[in-house]
């Protein structure tokens, strides 16, 4: 049985999950069908600005330690203004830099497969195993699907 898990998308997801993957030493093969990582956050730099595409703040709830992993701990500001209150407080946050540090940082730190500009045709299970059909022909079998 393959213990290989193949992850489907490049974007902050595909890229989390690959992360985590990496961290526990489990092999994966990440596939994009685009010619780069992150998914919809996108940033670029024209005349001395910024354009985010994709999310540009976002909640600041949960545990966020994994910037400190990442060397991020001071690439935050915290976003003021005025919102609907809901249940609790919330705190709104936004990258210093640009939005795209994040899914690059977490690039930056993937050592396995992956495959760019590369779409999957079809999903199936052959004996206990998942089978991932490319557009090329390719067909990759993994004990786990993200």
């Amino acid at each position: 049985m393959s213990e290989k898990v193949v992850i489907i998308g490049g974007g902050l997801t595909g890229l989390s999950a690959a992360w985590e993957l990496e961290k526990r030493h489990i092999a994966y093969t990440l596939i994009e069908v685009k010619g780069r990582l992150g998914g919809s956050i996108i940033s670029e730099r024209r005349g001395g600005f910024v354009f985010d595409g994709g999310p540009m703040t976002f909640e600041r709830t949960g545990d966020w330690s994994f910037l400190d992993e990442l060397g991020l701990q001071d690439a935050l500001y915290e976003v003021v203004g005025r919102g609907v209150q809901l249940n609790a407080p919330t705190s709104h946050a936004a990258f210093k830099d640009r939005t795209q540090t994040l899914t690059d940082m977490l690039a930056q730190r993937l050592t396995d497969t992956v495959m760019l500009r590369m779409a999957v045709t079809s999903l199936g299970t052959v004996g206990g195993q998942y089978t991932v059909c490319l557009e090329n022909g390719l067909a990759l079998t993994a004990g786990a699907l993200i």
